[in-house]
């Protein structure tokens, strides 16, 4: 847990004075002596406890290598406090805030502590005062010392708490500011009150389990009661009277006992139960200036020192890991002078130096790194290492370019030099023989190692490079050169035979550098070249190889020729590592070719695939250029491990192997790493947490304010507000703040209302989205981030966008629209009235014309003036009459045109709704005539039955009633049930002959209720009796399918039973007509069919009539309930049917009547009425 906090400057003076001052009493060689006492007692830490380091420098940006302190905050970026300003890091680039002359920037350059409020400011103490950010600004607020405000411009640590407080621990006393009150409280040493402030320099704060503030200074530890506002102080035993250690950092344990480091007296454990104080006993922790201590979420306790280095204790540890600065090592510590340690939410530990910022990924685990080094004999005698082998015995061979380095304790390696003619030769392969011989080969030829020396073995010829060794089943050697092809040599005899590349022989090796060579299940031979890969099918003089050569575009081929490594499975498959990538070839059947597996395609670091070694698991480990990764042949899949720093990975060769034990080692140009792969974390289960931190219109940063488009720091903005021309090209910057492998995060993102989909696959160096020409609309942006595990935030970071539309797209715009168009109807109709009324005048102007033309000449002829003049106007009288009596005429030729056509469309309904009642006639008469059987059977019968009473009380008048009384009773009962019947048949026949009537009516009638299923059986009836009366022939199967839910519904009957009948009369009509064209072999059938469907808003009476008749075809299916339109031949119907049917269910029920249809396959018309509610099932 993150407990304490300090600043620079406070403990930089204090370690000056002590070195000055307070110390010169013990001599001036103090520090020195107690660094070199501590160094001494440090025990060396086993090598798999070592973790390696990540850099960050000036180089990289930082504002000053001198890093004070560490923070993250809610969003996931890491602010950094430094000797010359301070940034911010979000694992790519470095903001940086600096004191300038605007009142509203840092209070000054020196930058000693940080916290985040539960507000989100971020708090930042200074050596001259205490500023705060505001997010959502990006603007300071100073706080100066003085009344009302902190008790001292030099701020030395600072703590947020859950209640809305912040405490600055300053050299005058300690401050708390509530966020509620924006008021200061301070707190001060008073002399002669134990209960005040012990001492007014308070240099670290924490809060204990209980949520209590401890806070450190010149005078030990104390603890505050947040009620009554006392200090409780707590010392080491013998110091009751003063505490000459002054406190730096405070860590609260997860066992809740305090870790309390000094400038002087070292580390010391408080227990705030029992009040112990006591030296922390650890071994190889005798340091006395400790400048940062911190325990991590694993237990595991980190303890900064002032130019000591850093150390690490384990959980259940006795003795402390030391890491120091180590020149060359580019994955050590970067300097001894800790002043922070700090551990981020996804695991990552932050080391702040006084030579820059390192970090590690503490969640992932560690590796053994074994290095030269100049003042250890027993080191390895070079960081190029080249070769490994371990033996049988576990003896570990480690091949360099100066010497064989063994050992059988990895704590100490005996050299075994390697000379050639020039000086000492490199050796680059190592291979125990099955008589445990250990070969190697060696720039120099090859050597036979053992614990006397490296004895040389002369080959015939010329002096050969050695790359590659291998000891088939026989029992030969064969050695893979730079230069001279392979060699075979024989065990017993000595002899050799060469094979090289013969252009001219297209069966000899490919190439005369053989970097690889693997036998592989079936004891066939294989050896990789820097031409492609070849097997050896003969050896001897008469040798053929079987060579595989690289063709790119070939995804059956190897990608790339140049061949580093070989490795073949006991299942037959041989692995291949190239510079093109990782292949595999089943050696069973290698002319199905290769399976390529490349950094496009894949999830593989680089192509540059560098040493193969399988796990016990089965898993294969790869050496790459861009680091290690493990591979499951299974699955296909890759997983990068990040081994430690920078230099790790970058520094990776072709040596590789395992031990008995399971342990993996790996050599290249920085040293030789070993790990066991169960103790290599699979990767950081944490998840990036994802910020937008950008976005850019036309390629210019958008900053935030009142009349931006964005409404706050793109961090924390919620909205993004375009107008149409801002939105041609807008690109989101965004970071996954995950600080592991930034490098290797990646991404995706959306953007919902405009991409389909995810776009994916980005990677760490393609944090923006660009987008152009979006269109008007409201959208919102997504991104998500995975860390270099692959481990997805999928809840990522959003900003809503939304796009305003051009002036001329609003929709103030679409009603001025709107308002022109009716004012352009408006002018037009008046121009044309205009036009005409211009017109009329003219035409008026040109008759007076003429009458004064002819006035004229009447006067001219004075003679026959008065005669003209009436015969003139006895022509215009009549004319002016005959012109009104035309028009009048005309007008009533109209009148009586439409009259007609309105008496003859009445007509054509008529004449359809009389059509409909034609054929219902034979229906009916068939219908009633049941009925009517009826009514005069029970008639006859009680005719017969009276006649039987007459008889009855004739022979027996002279009885007594009582005597006759039971069987005049029943003869009486029957006489009455007859007459029931009589009137019930009478009443049928008689709504018959109305349902008729009302049918040939011509207006409306009044809605009724009817039960749907025994109106619709009565008119399926009707129907197809009448249509059996028109054609004795025609035969069809009626089928009823009614359900018995289907209830009433409130209809027009005479109405309804037109449409029924309209419809059921087409349906037979279709059957008839396919039945004509297609013969005995098919059978007509119509269905009627009822149901009942309930919603929560209506429920809804369905009237299906199907039949499988001609059908209707796709052209004309639309076209059905248009008036006068009829598929029938003249004079079989007048088209009117289907469109009175559709205007009665549509506008006289508000229903809906629509029809499915498929030619030669037949037809259902589907009727929906609108019932009230779902009644209980009646049956029809």
């Amino acid at each position: 847990m993150r407990t304490s906090h300090h600043r620079t400057s406070h403990w930089l003076a204090a370690a000056a004075v002590l070195l000055c001052c307070g110390l010169a009493l013990a001599g001036p060689g103090w520090l020195a002596a107690q660094n070199a006492a501590s160094g001494a007692s440090a025990g060396e830490p086993p090598e798999a406890e070592r973790v390696a380091f990540r850099h960050l420098t000036t180089s990289d940006g930082l504002a000053n290598e001198s890093v004070a302190t560490v923070l993250q905050d809610r969003f996931g970026f890491i602010w950094i406090g430094t000797a010359d300003g301070l940034n911010r890091y979000d694992g790519y680039q470095l903001i940086e805030y600096k004191r300038g002359p605007d009142s509203t920037s840092l209070s000054d350059n020196v930058v000693s502590a940080l916290a985040e409020d539960a507000r989100g400011s971020l708090w930042v103490g200074t050596r001259r005062g205490l500023s705060r950010l505001d997010r959502e600004t990006e603007r300071f607020q100073r706080f100066r010392a003085g009344r009302g405000s902190i008790p001292n411009d030099d701020v030395i640590a600072l703590l947020a708490d859950s209640s809305g407080a912040v405490w600055a621990g300053t050299g005058g006393g300690l401050g708390r500011y509530d966020l509620e009150t924006e008021a200061w409280t301070t707190f001060r040493h008073a002399p002669g009150d134990a209960s005040t402030l012990p001492n007014d320099n308070v240099s670290a704060l924490a809060l204990g389990s209980d949520g209590a503030l401890w806070v450190g200074t010149d005078d030990g530890v104390s603890r505050l009661d947040m009620e009554t506002g006392t200090f409780r102080a707590y010392r080491p035993p013998g110091t009751s009277d003063g505490f000459s250690g002054a406190v730096s950092s405070i860590s609260v344990s997860e066992e809740g006992h305090l870790w309390v480091g000094t400038l002087g007296n070292g580390l010391y454990r408080l227990d705030p139960a029992s009040g112990a104080f006591e030296p922390a006993a650890i071994a190889g922790l005798s340091v006395s200036v400790v400048s940062s201590v911190y325990e991590d979420g694993g237990g595991t306790l980190w303890v900064g020192t002032f130019g000591d280095g850093l150390r690490q204790i384990p959980p259940g540890a006795t003795e402390a890991i030391e890491y120091q600065a180590t020149e060359g090592d580019p994955d050590a510590l970067i300097d001894e002078a800790v002043s922070d340690i700090y551990e981020d939410r996804q695991g990552v530990l932050w080391v702040a130096t006084y030579g820059g910022l390192d970090r590690f990924d503490r969640a992932r685990g560690t590796v053994a790194r074994f290095r030269h080094d100049p003042q250890e004999p027993t080191s390895l005698s070079s960081n190029d290492v080249a070769a490994l082998l371990t033996t049988r015995d576990g003896t570990l061979y480690v091949g360099t370019d100066r010497a064989i380095d063994v050992t059988t304790d990895r704590s100490s390696f005996r050299h075994t030099p390697v000379s050639g003619t020039s000086g000492p030769a490199a050796t680059l392969a190592l291979l125990e023989a099955e008589d445990g011989t250990i070969w190697a080969g060696t720039e120099a030829g090859i050597f036979r190692v053992s614990a006397s020396g490296a004895e040389p073995v002369a080959l015939p010829g010329r002096a050969i490079i050695a790359k590659a060794l291998l000891e088939d089943r026989d029992g030969s050697l064969f050695v893979g050169t730079l230069g001279e092809g392979l060699i075979q040599r024989d065990p017993a005899s000595g002899g050799t035979v060469s094979y090289t590349h013969d252009p001219a022989d297209p069966g000899s090796i490919a190439h005369d550098h053989v970097r690889a060579l693997a036998e592989d299940a079936r004891g066939a031979l294989w050896a990789g070249t820097e031409e492609g890969l070849c097997r050896l099918d003969e050896a001897g003089a008469n040798a053929r190889f079987t060579c595989f050569r690289a063709a790119p575009e070939d995804p059956d081929a190897l990608a790339d020729g140049y061949i580093h490594t070989l490795h073949a499975r006991e299942d037959g498959t041989l692995w291949i590592g190239t510079k093109g990538g990782l292949h595999k070839l089943d050696t069973s059947a290698p002319e199905r070719g290769f399976s390529r597996l490349t950094e496009a395609e894949t999830d593989l670091p680089s192509d540059d695939v560098l040493a193969i070694v399988e796990d016990d698991d089965n898993y294969l480990w790869l050496a790459t250029s861009r680091g290690l990764t493990r591979f499951d042949p299974v699955t296909d899949t890759f997983q990068q491990r990040t081994l430690g720093g920078e230099g790790s990975a970058r520094t990776l060769g072709e040596a590789a192997t395992r031990t008995a034990s399971g342990e993996l080692l790996f050599g290249g140009s920085n040293g030789l790493l070993a790990f066991f792969p169960t103790q290599l974390a699979a990767s950081n289960p944490n998840p990036p947490e994802v910020v937008i931190t950008a976005v850019s219109l036309g390629g210019e940063p958008l900053a935030p304010g009142p009349d931006s488009p964005l409404d706050a720091p793109a961090p924390l903005a919620e909205r993004l507000k375009l107008d149409h021309a801002q939105a041609n090209y807008v690109t989101f910057a965004f970071a996954g703040l995950h600080f592991s492998d930034p490098g290797r995060n990646s991404y995706r993102f959306t953007m919902e209302g405009f991409d389909e989909d995810w776009r994916g696959g980005l990677g760490a160096r393609e944090r923006t989205a660009p987008y152009t020409n979006i269109p008007p609309g409201k959208y919102t942006f997504r991104v998500q981030a995975a860390n270099a595990d692959g481990v997805w935030n999928e809840t990522g970071a959003s900003l809503d966008v939304v796009v305003t539309p051009p002036w001329w797209r609003t929709p103030w715009a679409y009603l001025a629209y709107a308002g022109l168009l009716v004012f352009g109807f408006v002018r037009f109709d008046k121009w044309q009235r205009q036009r005409l009324l211009k017109e009329e005048r003219e035409r008026a102007e040109r008759r007076e014309q003429e009458i004064r033309a002819e006035t004229a000449e009447a006067e001219a002829q004075q003679a026959e003036a008065d005669r003209q003049r009436a015969e003139a106007e006895a022509r215009a009288a009549r004319a002016e009459a005959d012109r009104q009596r035309t028009e009048a005429e005309g007008k009533r030729e109209i009148e009586k045109a439409f009259r007609e056509l309105k008496a003859m469309q009445t007509q054509l309904v008529q004449s359809e709704k009389l059509a409909s009642l034609g054929q219902l006639t034979a229906g009916i008469a068939h219908e009633i005539k049941n009925p009517l059987n009826f009514v005069n059977n029970f008639a006859d019968l009680s005719v017969e039955l009276a006649d039987e009473l007459g008889e009855e009380l004739r022979d027996n008048k002279d009885k007594p009633v009582s005597a006759v009384l039971e069987e005049v009773t029943a003869i009486l009962d029957d006489l009455r049930e007859n007459s029931r019947r009589i009137h019930e048949h009478g009443t049928r026949a008689d709504r018959i002959v109305k349902a008729m009537l009302l049918h040939s009516r011509g207006s409306s009638a009044e809605r009724g209720q009817i039960v749907a299923n025994a109106f619709v059986e009565e008119y399926a009836n009707l129907a197809y009796h009448g249509a059996r009366a028109n054609d004795k022939e025609f035969q069809v199967d009626l089928v009823r399918d009614l359900d018995p839910n289907a209830g009433e519904v409130e209809v027009i009957p005479q109405e309804l039973g037109r449409v029924l009948i309209n419809l059921l009369s087409n349906a037979f009509y279709a059957v008839g007509q396919r039945k004509r064209t297609d013969g005995e072999g098919y059978e007509p059938r119509v269905t009627v069919a009822t149901t009942r469907e309930t919603d929560p808003e209506q429920d809804w009476v369905e009237i299906r009539i199907e039949d499988n008749g001609t059908g209707i075809p796709d052209e004309i299916r639309e076209k059905v309930f248009e008036p006068f339109f009829t598929t029938k031949p003249t004079g079989d119907g007048t088209g009117l049917g289907l469109s009175l049917a559709y205007d009665i269910i549509t506008q006289g029920h508000g229903g809906t009547l629509a029809v499915e249809s498929e030619e030669n396959v037949g037809t259902t018309f589907i009727i929906r009425l609108p019932a009230k509610s779902a009644p209980e099932a009646v049956t029809a």
